[in-house]
């Protein structure tokens, strides 16, 4: 369990960033002109982000941080989380990054494209990595893998499915912008739901 008290460990020092960069947004707020509102509202951001993301580990069932805790175990997982966990901090960075310099207006729409892509490249390397871990896991973790990325394909796509048939009838309204970045997170959802029948399964 050496390994998931270390994640722990990581996962304080985030919070405790998070609380400094809130304090500093409070501050800012509560003084005005002790610097630029959009600095502030980054800061604000980033605080957000890095607090939900220990308050979303802190709730993983039991069963949860057990996997972690195996999965360190082997040479795929310990691959696999080396590249994950700096990439998951650097999405975390990036997306406030992205959405402040939005907020700035650039004309060139290259230029917005690039910057409103930057937190994709992180998450771009968490689904390579797990790619990796995949191919290189054994016989049953691949399994339960591949149970669980099925499972949540399948609820995603109906959901979506449903949700559209439901928009054009009118009787829902989704912007689309909003719904297509919902898909990933939703999805990432859905392979929790997936991994937790199929553990639940294997026992």
């Amino acid at each position: 369990m050496k390994f998931l008290w270390d994640y722990e460990k990581r996962m304080h020092i985030a919070l405790a960033l998070g609380l400094v960069c809130g304090g500093v947004s409070l501050a800012a707020h509560l003084r005005p002109g002790l610097m630029d509102d959009e600095l502030a509202g980054f800061l604000a951001g980033m605080s957000g982000g890095l607090i939900v993301c220990w308050v979303c580990f802190m709730l993983l069932p039991r069963w949860w941080r057990d996997s972690i805790a195996v999965q360190r175990e082997t040479k795929a997982g310990r691959q696999y989380m080396r590249r994950m966990v700096p990439s998951m901090f650097a999405y975390v960075i990036l997306l406030p990054v992205s959405m402040l310099l939005i907020r700035r207006g650039i004309e060139a729409v290259w230029v917005r494209a690039f910057i409103a892509l930057l937190p994709v490249l992180p998450i771009a390397s968490v689904l390579i990595a797990f790619i990796g871990y995949i191919r290189n896991a054994d016989e049953f973790q691949r399994k339960v893998e591949l149970e669980s990325i099925g499972v949540a394909a399948l609820l995603v796509s109906l959901g979506y499915m449903s949700a559209g048939f439901l928009q054009l009838a009118r009787v829902i309204h989704f912007d689309a912008g909003a719904a297509m970045i919902w898909v990933f997170p939703v999805l990432c959802m859905g392979y929790g739901l997936g991994k937790f029948l199929a553990m639940r399964r294997y026992q």
